[in-house]
């Protein structure tokens, strides 16, 4: 596949090509849960946090040239839940965040299971990201990210990107590149760890430096990193 670019219309034109073939762009959509979530601009209430999962995956989604189709906050409620699922149609990929783990307000997997989720696995061994789920729901593809930002930024890389590369026919926008630590890191964890760091190229080697604090609440670690 190919993505057409302002050179590619160049030639067309030039050539006389009126009509072409083309693929639609993938649909996507997007529903963030928690009751603790507003929409940024509001005012915050003690316990409340902006809902900052919802725009990173916008922003990540439409890098891809898919179109965001429906964004939406969902309360921790069944039947709100429920009633959004069986009413989303017309898209091709389905991407939640939050209320996948497994406490009491936890209600994504099951509300999904309810309306006849088939389920291909929950929960993998990586950290941060440890409780993402994968399914279909009347056949259409749907991945549900842990709400936490810097979580819901790795499992879309590691496990969504390849979806939605594979929809596309294209190649990942990002490269796989051996580099050179510039410091020491502890590890203890057993989980395969992605950890946010920030590279930089001297006379043609990669070197990198992983940022000190790594706790997944750490946005301002995410913002600074340009790798993992």
């Amino acid at each position: 596949a190919h993505i057409i670019n302002e050179k590619d219309l160049g030639l067309l034109i030039s050539s006389n090509n009126n009509f072409i073939k083309v693929k639609r762009k993938p649909r996507v959509a997007i529903f963030s849960t928690g009751d603790e979530i507003i929409e940024q601009g509001k005012k915050l209430k003690p316990g409340q946090i902006f809902a900052s999962s919802i725009y990173i995956l916008k922003e990540m989604i439409e890098s891809t040239g898919c179109i965001c189709k429906n964004i939406k906050l969902l309360n921790d409620n069944k039947e709100v839940l429920k009633k959004t699922f069986m009413m989303t149609k017309n898209v091709d990929l389905i991407i939640t965040t939050g209320g996948i783990s497994e406490g009491k307000k936890d209600l994504v997997k099951s509300c999904l299971l309810e309306l006849g989720l088939k389920l291909k696995f929950w929960k993998v061994k990586i950290k941060p990201g440890k409780p993402i789920l994968f399914g279909t729901l009347n056949n259409i593809p749907i991945f549900s990210l842990p709400g936490n930002p810097v979580s819901t930024y790795v499992c879309f890389l590691i496990f969504v990107l390849s979806a939605i590369t594979k929809m596309n026919n294209t190649l990942p926008n990002y490269i796989e590149v051996q580099a050179n630590l510039q410091n020491e890191i502890k590890n203890t964890s057993e989980r395969e760890s992605y950890l946010r760091g920030v590279y930089n190229i001297k006379k043609n080697y990669f070197n990198v430096h992983v940022l000190n604090d790594q706790d997944s609440s750490m946005m301002k670690n995410l913002a600074l990193s340009n790798c993992l």
